[in-house]
């Protein structure tokens, strides 16, 4: 009988599980590994393997595991994953494009509201019986210019709702065209042109060689109009020292994060 281990937490219904019951024996473990001995252990004799993008696949645990055919990883981002190793082992790896796009869409926008509109302030300020709304004052979004860095399934909901906001929409992507910026209804520019015009900068990249370091501190210095930034792509798409100095310095006015340089931190 096929054997299936389930490494990390996964939040599925009764129908769903006897789906994957019906394919072989499963094993689950919800917690966090704690190292790759641990991960090893659990995908012991498994030809499957299902996980969370938390759990990183490196070389050592793929090629320790020579039962394993397939791994799982139940998200859209995969850079946890030594595709190398894998291909190396003859395993497949998928993934799940467009994962729940327009919720991710919609979190990273609820964060330029709660930036822009100062809530987390102005709750604290009426709490404390306070009523001077000069003092928590926000800004209107509603023509502002927004810029999208990746238009993937994610990127595109999110240069949707910025129209509906009533914003300018610039977009980054390695692979512009014509046709795909009149069907976003978007305009392709540079990343450079991008963080100069931007009053409003989401990240909905994918971790790869050409996004580490995306966002480093010459492009928060190009950055003239002290953005919002919200991320909620990849933590290692923006260095983190730069972003503490850009915050420290004023150059951006707020940054959402739904994403860190270590998971968990």
């Amino acid at each position: 009988m096929t054997k299936i281990a389930v490494v990390h937490k996964v939040t599925w219904t009764r129908d769903e599980w006897l789906r994957l019951e019906a394919l072989g024996e499963v094993s689950y473990t919800p917690s966090l590994p704690a190292g790759e001995e641990e991960l090893l252990a659990r995908m012991d004799g498994a030809q499957i393997v299902v996980s969370a993008t938390i759990v990183p696949f490196t070389a050592r645990v793929i090629e320790g595991s020579p039962a394993l055919r397939l791994l799982s990883v139940m998200s859209t981002g995969y850079n946890n994953v030594d595709l190398s190793a894998a291909r190396r082992c003859g395993v497949t790896v998928t993934n799940v494009p467009g994962y729940s796009a327009h919720s991710v869409a919609e979190h990273a926008w609820a964060m330029v509201l709660h930036l822009a509109k100062r809530l987390g302030q102005a709750d604290a300020h009426v709490r404390r019986r306070e009523f001077d709304w000069s003092a928590i004052e926000g800004l209107q979004i509603h023509g502002l210019t927004a810029g999208i860095i990746g238009t993937g399934h994610i990127g595109a909901r999110s240069a949707a709702i910025a129209a509906g906001l009533g914003c300018r929409v610039l977009a980054f992507t390695q692979h512009p065209s014509a046709e795909r910026a009149k069907a976003l209804g978007v305009t392709f520019v540079d990343l450079s042109e991008l963080l100069v015009r931007s009053d409003i900068i989401l990240v909905h990249a994918a971790l790869d060689a050409g996004t580490r370091g995306l966002l480093n501190r010459t492009a928060f210095q190009a950055m003239s109009r002290r953005p919002l930034l919200v991320n909620v792509a990849r933590g290692e798409i923006v260095e983190m020292d730069a972003l503490l100095e850009a915050l420290e310095s004023g150059q951006v006015r707020g940054v959402g994060l739904d994403v860190l340089w270590q998971e968990p931190p």
